[in-house]
């Protein structure tokens, strides 16, 4: 009995370890990360500060919206954000600043977040979240016609709600 645990916790662990490679494979292919990896490729970064572990990410497709929850390390630079997620760990992407289409600022209590969205097919666009402490940077680099202040709760609602709709018509 005492020689079958380690072997069945064993297959259990190489089980498990299956599961998730394919689970990340799955979401890697899902949302086209070769794609976006031709399209923003990492170039010469210089980073402006300190790394951003666990960021959420939200891609849309044809009205359709996929939660990446704590996928994504995000860290700003000079020429833009670098996102390495955690399922392409070698295949970082750079986007710059010019290709950043809207910035929310989202505001309110119990939710207080910075989402970049980034279009990067003609009917996928991808949002990345990062924290308010990134604020002055993202101010900095992206124009103010881009930027999106959201601080009730109906406009937070308001603004799914026609992105949705948005999404469906394209």
């Amino acid at each position: 009995m005492f020689l079958r645990l380690p072997l069945a916790m064993f297959v259990f662990l190489l089980i498990v370890a299956a599961l998730v490679g394919a689970y990340l494979a799955l979401v890697r292919w899902f949302i086209s990360w070769n794609l976006l990896a031709r399209k923003f490729p990492v170039t010469d970064v210089h980073k402006l500060g300190r790394s951003y572990s666990g960021r959420n990410g939200y891609y849309w497709r044809k009205g359709n919206r996929a939660y990446l929850n704590y996928l994504f390390r995000i860290e700003l630079a000079q020429e833009g954000f670098l996102v390495t997620p955690y399922f392409a760990r070698r295949s970082p992407i750079l986007i710059s600043w010019a290709d950043i289409q809207e910035v929310d600022n989202v505001d309110l209590p119990g939710l207080s977040e910075v989402t970049i969205t980034v279009n990067y097919e003609n009917e996928r666009h991808i949002d990345f979240s990062v924290p308010k402490e990134a604020l002055a940077i993202i101010q900095e680099k992206v124009p103010a016609e881009r930027w999106q202040k959201i601080d009730s709760l109906s406009q937070l609602i308001k603004d799914a709600f026609l992105t949705n709709h948005k999404n469906d018509d394209a």
